[in-house]
């Protein structure tokens, strides 16, 4: 977590530990305390970005942000583009969560959300996504289904050695699928 100098969470990282990965939470907490800032001496434009960070950093909840942003006037372009894409990472999360252990039952509600062209952009999102994925087209015995989302999975974390083990069951299990087995 970084903090501002009155000891508030201005950001928390997620993702890989990298330093890429580090200097963008920097510049996501940079850029909440530049907002906060603007937004106090009345700029509603920031008083939106503001809103967004908020949301996005679990401080504020999603119809308290929608309110506050309509309150504000309306989002540009690029601001509507970054609320959707954290609502659409915050519907993941709640729908993983009710699921619970049932991953392939998120799966099916995830297959929908991604043939809608609604695919989460959240570094553990992604994860999630792609995950009850797999498990929902292992269950039905979708090959397609199975090689996409375990693509995608290789992509965000094949380059983790501690993966291995993980990335080569699923190897397993794809080669049963297609034998049919």
């Amino acid at each position: 977590m970084m903090l501002d100098d009155a000891g508030e969470v201005v950001a928390k990282h997620a993702g890989e530990r990298t330093i890429p990965e580090f200097e963008k939470t920097v510049a996501r907490a940079v850029f909440y305390i530049d907002a906060r800032k603007k937004a106090e001496a009345g700029d509603k434009s920031a008083g939106i970005d503001f809103a967004i960070a908020k949301l996005e950093l679990g401080t504020l909840t999603a119809d308290d942000a929608k309110k506050k942003i309509a309150e504000l006037g309306a989002p540009t372009a690029e601001q509507q583009a970054h609320l959707d894409g954290i609502l659409l990472n915050l519907e993941v999360t709640a729908i993983a969560k009710a699921a619970g252990t049932d991953r392939a039952s998120a799966g099916r509600k995830f297959v929908e959300m991604k043939k809608a062209g609604r695919i989460p952009t959240g570094a553990t999102e992604i994860i999630v996504f792609w995950d009850a994925i797999l498990q929902n087209a292992a269950a039905q015995k979708d090959i397609a289904g199975f090689e996409e989302a375990l693509g995608k999975l290789k992509e965000k974390l094949g380059s983790n050695p501690n993966k291995k083990p993980f990335f080569d069951k699923q190897e397993a299990e794809l080669k049963k699928m297609k034998s049919g087995k």
